[in-house]
């Protein structure tokens, strides 16, 4: 079923009653939007979780990563799933945690003799640590002591083999194979300073906070590189001074597929936190703002100055700047709401429906803008 006249009237009913007297809290939407999540969810289930746990990237040769059995985890503890929680657990870490060693393999899929196994070894940072966040909200949440220790492993194993001290300050990497240079790569989308203050909770011995700190840093830093304050998907920390660098006309330094996610990170941690470093990074954001209020769109990447390099609408572009709307421009977010994320909406999934990414940044957006993300009580 095409976008009928059924789900504009529900597009109409969510953008109507939407509240944005408290954007950056939990902004009431009205109770059809329940049904978004819940039918997402399942719909998500059936095309790309297999009955086994796996979760399948059917845009890209039918891989699994660690990213996308992270995601699963986030989005089955938020809706309060336990079961698929546990399957897609179970086979992460039977499948990618291929040493027994709390870090997980970020590829698998299918070898060149046809049988299915791991594609690549090296761990991406950005799932190790959603997977460990997912596994102690899921411990409190639903009362599982089993849960704790396995993440606590993956805590330690992070801050061993993920982290740098560069100035006896701590640097998230985005892999074991980023700080054997004298410039380290850094990944910004891979942030994520909520999580680290529930680390440091359960996780005393190691200085998250201070992770924290640094996270902030390295964005205020590329920031100001860009003079937009878009940040890049990547960026380079010398070792010796602690000094951000890129190459504004190298496009991996471009606001892209990775960096979109900064926004709804930034968001994240304000709306739980109410750092007033996250308020003041998501206002240097006003490029997103801007471009939307002109153009009426978000484009796939642009350049450190904004010159725009791809024709592509992502999904998951617009459902991550709308979070940072949510706090910076509210009345921003219904709009984005209905002109994109909710006309791309057919039948439980956003189309092209094989869009593994958009599927999961969709919800995460609907999520946080609706108030259904909820800080864990530890």
């Amino acid at each position: 079923m095409r976008f009928s006249r059924f789900c504009f009237s529900l597009a109409y009913s969510l953008i109507t009653f939407m509240s944005i007297a408290c954007p950056a809290f939990s902004a009431p939407l009205p109770q059809a939007s329940e049904n978004i999540l819940q039918e997402s969810w399942q719909a998500y289930k059936t095309h790309f979780i297999q009955a086994d746990g796996r979760v399948v990237d059917h845009s890209n040769a039918d891989i699994t990563t660690s990213e996308g059995q992270a995601y699963a985890m986030l989005k089955a503890l938020w809706i309060n799933d336990q079961a698929t929680f546990d399957l897609v657990w179970t086979w992460a870490k039977a499948n990618l945690d291929y040493e027994k060693s709390g870090l997980f393999a970020w590829k698998w899929g299918k070898q060149c003799d046809g049988t299915w196994s791991i594609l690549d070894k090296q761990a991406a940072t950005d799932a190790d640590q959603d997977i460990a966040f997912a596994l102690i909200c899921a411990s409190k949440q639903w009362k599982r002591t089993d849960l704790l220790d396995p993440a606590k492993n993956i805590l330690k194993n992070i801050w061993d083999q993920e982290v740098v001290l560069v100035n006896s300050k701590p640097y998230l990497l985005p892999g074991q194979w980023a700080k054997s240079t004298p410039k380290i790569r850094l990944n910004p989308s891979y942030f994520a300073p909520y999580e680290y203050r529930v680390f440091a909770k359960v996780d005393s011995s190691r200085d998250w906070q201070s992770l924290v700190d640094t996270s902030y840093d390295v964005l205020e830093q590329c920031g100001k590189i860009s003079k937009l304050g878009l940040p890049p998907d990547w960026c380079d920390l010398d070792q010796a001074t602690g000094i951000v660098s890129f190459d504004p006309a190298n496009p991996s330094s471009d606001y892209s597929y990775d960096a979109m996610r900064v926004p709804w990170r930034i968001s994240l941690d304000y709306i739980w936190n109410q750092d007033p470093r996250a308020k003041k990074y998501l206002g240097t954001l006003s490029f997103l703002e801007d471009t939307w209020n002109t153009m009426r769109t978000i484009r796939g990447a642009y350049t450190a100055q904004g010159v725009m390099r791809s024709f592509d609408e992502p999904l998951a572009g617009f459902a991550c700047a709308m979070a940072s709307f949510q706090i910076t421009a509210p009345p921003l977010v219904k709009q984005v709401l209905r002109e994109r994320i909710l006309a791309k909406y057919e039948d439980g999934l956003w189309m092209p429906n094989n869009d593994y990414y958009a599927q999961n940044w969709c919800w995460f957006g609907i999520a946080l803008v609706k108030g259904a993300i909820i800080a864990p009580s530890l």
